[in-house]
């Protein structure tokens, strides 16, 4: 077996590649034992999903909705009391999604004040403040994320073609994207980023039962003329593109095309159809 990104022997690899961090809430979307080496796997953890993981937006996320890292602890936030003291927040209520918790969320407060009681009665803490508008800044460790995503899922839909993940490892056209995820060989790569839903949308269930939609992602394949640059349908070339969303934030990057173009044409797509995202064009939108 050859690793997906360094493209060297990883037979002897013992890593389960998680393409989305269990940190996340990903238990089943995964990557059998060396399609990622383990060398790759450890430099992702440590570069790539840490520095996402631990962005203020990702971060309130994963302290607002509870989701607990592999290890079972929710991130805390760092809290100011009304006399300037530092606190820990904490949410006590681990892989229990917010609409499952009260209104108003009991929090833990960690703090070695002597009159904590007190002080909470003149004020309230003071925390990084999260809101749905809150859209995180495309900086290069998000955009080295979803691209490292991006990746790995289309291995995953490769991986069901015999010689699909090989085919994959040796196409030239995907090693930009590949040595971004791996290296940061370019300066930047343009991720879009929207919100779709609100990020305590309640879906229903089969049964009637509520539940929210953690992540999902899809692709899309847009046609574009290069010789009049519009969207087209005989293409000369089509672009493809990554869709994933968050709790309804929605990042899409463009895998063949690091520049603002590839974004300009997404940008084109969303426009001719309704900003609907790609994960619900054409689909059931209920």
């Amino acid at each position: 077996m050859r690793c997906l990104f360094c493209k060297q022997d990883s037979s002897n690899s013992k890593s389960v590649e998680h393409i989305i961090p269990e940190s996340l809430g990903n238990k089943t979307a995964t990557l059998p034992k060396g399609v990622v080496c383990d060398d790759c796997n450890n430099y992702f953890a440590r570069k790539v999903e840490k520095p996402f993981l631990e962005s203020t937006e990702i971060k309130a996320l994963r302290f607002r909705e509870a989701i607990p890292s592999k290890k079972g602890v929710v991130p805390h936030l760092n809290g100011v009391l009304p006399d300037g003291s530092q606190v820990k927040v904490i949410n006590p209520f681990p892989g229990l999604p917010l609409f499952e918790q009260s209104s108003n969320p009991i929090v833990a407060i960690e703090t070695e004040h002597s009159n904590i009681t007190k002080l909470l009665q003149k004020g309230t803490i003071i925390t990084p403040a999260f809101v749905d508008e809150m859209i995180p800044k495309n900086t290069i460790p998000l955009s080295r994320f979803i691209a490292k995503i991006a990746l790995e899922s289309l291995a995953l839909r490769f991986a069901k073609i015999d010689g699909g993940v090989d085919y994959l490892i040796d196409n030239s056209d995907f090693d930009p994207i590949r040595d971004y995820a791996r290296r940061g060989s370019n300066k930047e790569w343009s991720c879009n980023i929207r919100r779709i839903y609100e990020i305590d949308k309640l879906w229903q269930g089969n049964t009637g039962d509520p539940y929210q939609t953690i992540h999902e992602s899809d692709f899309l394949l847009i046609p574009v003329d290069e010789n009049t640059d519009v969207l087209h349908d005989n293409p000369v070339i089509a672009y493809p593109f990554f869709v994933f969303a968050l709790f309804g934030l929605e990042f899409t990057i463009c895998m063949s095309d690091p520049a603002s173009k590839g974004l300009d044409i997404y940008g084109r797509w969303l426009q001719k159809h309704g900003n609907i995202s790609p994960l619900y064009y054409g689909k059931n939108e209920n």
